[in-house]
């Protein structure tokens, strides 16, 4: 009798250790980035080299904004979650702010500096309200919703203060058809941005 529970033990033994064998292994994180390029300047005669320089600060965030993981709307627009396995290469909030800073850099043919140095005139100020994948539709959609402030160095009374939206559907179901969306999305708000900052030098 101990024989035989002494065998049953083993092959119940070796069926465990199969079944944990056959297991999938886990999926692998994939990281995006941000690729928006500025179109170069429509007239490079009118930049003389005297435009104000201009700081563009880390980007206010709250929640699941200010982490790496993609964020996945529900299409009520209420309900959100983060994706497990697809991340952004840094934090939305600093990858904005380098990203948005090379582009206004080539944009407006200016000095922009991300930390606030002495002697630079104007100040950048950005918040994310929205950076997600909305499931709205087959593919999704991405919805990029940004706020930005424009201060004088020498006064905390911003010169503008203007919410940016902009939502497109993504080409296909997969996450490199989103991100593609997502980039495509803040390149609109960013020329947006640009000729709104340059109206004011």
């Amino acid at each position: 009798m101990k024989r035989l529970t002494n065998r049953r033990l083993m092959i119940a033994l070796v069926v465990v250790i199969s079944g944990c064998s056959s297991l999938a292994p886990p999926p692998r994180d994939h990281f995006y980035r941000l690729n928006i390029v500025a179109p170069a300047l429509a007239d490079p005669a009118a930049t003389d080299g005297s435009l104000m320089s201009l700081h563009v600060a880390p980007f206010a965030a709250s929640g699941m904004h200010s982490e790496r993981a993609l964020v996945l709307a529900d299409a009520d627009g209420t309900s959100m979650e983060q994706y497990n396995y697809h991340l952004w290469i840094e934090s939305p909030r600093r990858m904005l702010q380098t990203t948005l800073a090379d582009y206004l850099q080539v944009a407006l043919g200016t000095t922009v500096l991300m930390e606030p140095l002495t002697g630079v005139q104007l100040s950048l100020r950005g918040r994310i309200v929205r950076f997600e994948h909305e499931s709205a539709s087959a593919g999704g959609q991405a919805v990029v919703a940004l706020h930005f402030e424009l201060f004088r160095a020498d006064t905390d009374l911003p010169l503008f203060s203007r919410s940016y939206e902009k939502s497109l559907v993504a080409d296909g179901n997969s996450m490199t058809d989103v991100v593609a969306a997502i980039n495509a999305a803040t390149a609109d708000i960013f020329t947006r941005v640009a000729r709104d900052v340059s109206a004011m030098y």
